[in-house]
């Protein structure tokens, strides 16, 4: 969020450079913190959320906006709600509103998104809820488990690092995916695109993001329908910026967030 008004994206006032753009992070960024509320009751540890850190969450409370996940415990359903709000309020909406206006307004030629949910924690940071849990058919890690994809989860990928540092190959995915990702911002480097030609990756041997790319189809361009935000794992998919629409609005960020302020 901010204090912008919705001149600010105003291509003309020279704010920002007129130049393609990829904007994104990881699923559940702030899930770093390990904010572990005394409550159980979710309504609770919404409100008392809002008070501690001074935004409101009053209309975040309501039932059905942040629904509980099956499966996890009390402990666990609080940790998840309250990563999930963190990550909104501070970054998820604000930047997703953000890109919206300034597209809206031609401050970007164009602007690809994304969300990793494939992240391997760096060793040292975040704790054991940022981990891929181990299993005994992947004891360094089952990556397709869930888990919480951290802050700075996505870096070992980005960079090429990912048997660096004593890391492994968790579960035989990890090297193919930072492949693809690397691919992805390299093409994007060189051409403004993120999508690699396929002759590039033939003639260089690069198999497994040649496969990856086939099966995912090509990245668009985002617009302001918000389809296309790519969902950054091995075999994934698309996602639509409004998945988090009803939980944004109700933080006070909805996707035009920029284009109501006076």
């Amino acid at each position: 969020g901010g204090d912008w008004s919705s001149d600010v994206c105003s291509s003309d006032l020279g704010y920002a450079a007129h130049v393609p753009v990829m904007n994104g992070g990881n699923r559940d960024e702030l899930a770093v913190l390990g904010l572990y509320l005394p409550t159980t009751d979710p309504t609770e540890a919404i409100l008392g959320l809002g008070a501690a850190l001074g935004f409101n969450t009053t209309a975040a409370a309501a039932p059905g906006i942040f629904p509980l996940p099956p499966g996890a415990n009390a402990t666990e359903n609080i940790f998840n709600i309250t990563s999930r709000i963190l990550t909104d309020a501070a970054l998820r909406c604000g930047e997703q509103a953000m890109v919206a206006s300034a597209l809206k307004h031609g401050v970007f030629p164009k602007a690809y998104a994304f969300t990793f949910n494939r992240t391997y924690q760096p060793v040292g940071f975040g704790g054991d809820e940022c981990r891929a849990p181990l299993t005994t058919e992947h004891p360094a890690g089952d990556a397709d488990a869930e888990y919480y994809k951290c802050h700075a989860g996505e870096l070992q990928f980005v960079f090429g690092n990912i048997l660096h540092d004593g890391l492994v190959d968790r579960d035989g995915g990890d090297v193919s995916f930072a492949q693809l990702v690397v691919d992805y911002w390299t093409a994007f480097a060189r051409t403004q695109d993120p999508n690699p030609e396929a002759g590039y990756l033939t003639v260089r041997g690069y198999v497994q993001t040649l496969a990856q790319v086939n099966e995912f189809g090509r990245w668009k361009e985002l617009t302001n329908n918000g389809d296309e935000v790519r969902l950054l794992q091995l075999g994934g998919r698309d996602i639509h910026y409004m998945d988090d629409g009803p939980q944004c609005a109700s933080l006070g960020y909805p996707i035009d967030y920029y284009e109501t302020l006076s």
